[in-house]
């Protein structure tokens, strides 16, 4: 069992490393029990409503590629 004390010897990219395969071995059930806070409920709402109702910029998954490579 590794410790809270085992982690701070860890560097931060073995940190995100371990967060990564901890998150990846949940179950997408488990994934869906995960609490959200009333503020980002909020948030995801506010962003559901302004895309049903065209106010917000879809862009297709080439058009983001294509952006990305640009950086």
């Amino acid at each position: 069992m590794i410790t809270s004390e085992d982690l701070k010897h860890l560097s931060f990219d073995d940190k995100i490393s371990m967060i990564e395969r901890i998150w990846d071995s949940l179950n997408p059930d488990d994934r869906e029990k995960m609490p959200l806070t009333t503020g980002q409920k909020r948030e995801l709402d506010q962003r559901l409503d302004d895309y049903e109702h065209g106010r917000t910029k879809t862009y297709s998954w080439e058009e983001v590629k294509a952006f990305l490579k640009k950086k």
